[in-house]
């Protein structure tokens, strides 16, 4: 796909190295315009791949496709549920009258370091794991049943597969309960997946470990888990639509108080994937 010359402005309102996938859906939304610019088309997973590849290639950020699938495939008012064994997606509704409040740790999000340093973790236990089991190419072929079985072999990069073995698991359980309507039990799992990323995979900051234990303190809260990649950022927290204003600004200043810092925070629906609108 040739792409003819072009003039872009880009302007953002978030926070800078918050980890709230901004970087993926700018990729997206300017793929989808020079696509559009140059009269070219793509399937979603191939413009996933190409943001992927501008992350890796560019940045210096090993990441993995779940931003950008999640930005080309947004449905308003719906989780995605990726696939990434063959790039398969569907959506699963957001409990009704519930949302997300986004509030900022005020440590800058960085994944051209350590998290590398993860990934290269995982890949190799993963390679041990093949040589152990048949069938397996990476860690999402891999069960905690499994992995534990194989603890000795994996050895010090254990800690770290585990976390991805049962973040997994923690998907699928998360579809189960949200069909059932068990927001509360959704909520859980989002405290569960923050204590492993403080624990074993290692990758959570001190300001977004407060957050969380803030969360957890208050009844309002259904669950909350560091965002993106970890290593600093923003947090998310799951409560009730009506507690939603109320909850952000009580946060906010509670995180203030401890560290002295303005904490950016926002109530976030789930909208669309990047919309285009085309001006030749």
């Amino acid at each position: 796909i040739r792409v003819p010359a072009f003039w872009a402005a880009v302007r953002s309102d978030l926070p800078a190295s918050a980890g709230m996938s901004s970087s993926a859906a700018f990729e997206v939304a300017l793929a989808r315009g020079l696509l559009a610019l140059a009269g070219g088309e793509m399937p979603p997973g191939e413009i996933a791949r190409v943001g992927q590849a501008a992350e890796s290639l560019a940045v210096g950020a090993r990441t993995g496709l779940m931003d950008q699938l999640t930005s080309c495939l947004g449905k308003r008012n719906h989780l995605v549920w990726s696939e990434y064994r063959d790039l398969s997606a569907h959506t699963v509704p957001m409990p009704a009258g519930h949302v997300f409040v986004v509030v900022d740790s005020g440590e800058k999000h960085d994944l051209t370091t350590e998290y590398n340093d993860r990934r290269a973790a995982c890949e190799r236990a993963a390679a041990v794991l093949a040589r152990q089991e048949k069938g397996v190419k990476t860690l999402r072929d891999v069960s905690p049943a499994m992995l534990e079985k194989h603890a000795a072999a994996v050895g010090a990069d254990l800690a770290f597969a585990r976390h991805v073995v049962h973040e997994c698991a923690r998907v699928g359980q998360a579809e189960s309960l949200l069909a059932r309507g068990d927001v509360a039990g959704f909520g859980q799992l989002l405290f569960d997946s923050h204590e492993s990323s403080r624990l074993d995979f290692n990758n959570s900051s001190a300001g977004q470990d407060r957050l969380v234990a803030l969360a957890r303190a208050d009844r309002r809260c259904l669950g909350a888990r560091l965002s993106g990649g970890g290593f600093g950022g923003v947090v998310i927290h799951l409560v009730r639509e009506a507690d939603a204003a109320a909850y952000a600004a009580d946060l906010a200043a509670a995180a203030q108080k401890q560290d002295g810092l303005a904490h950016w925070n926002a109530v976030a629906s789930i909208g669309d994937g990047p919309a285009l609108s085309f001006n030749p």
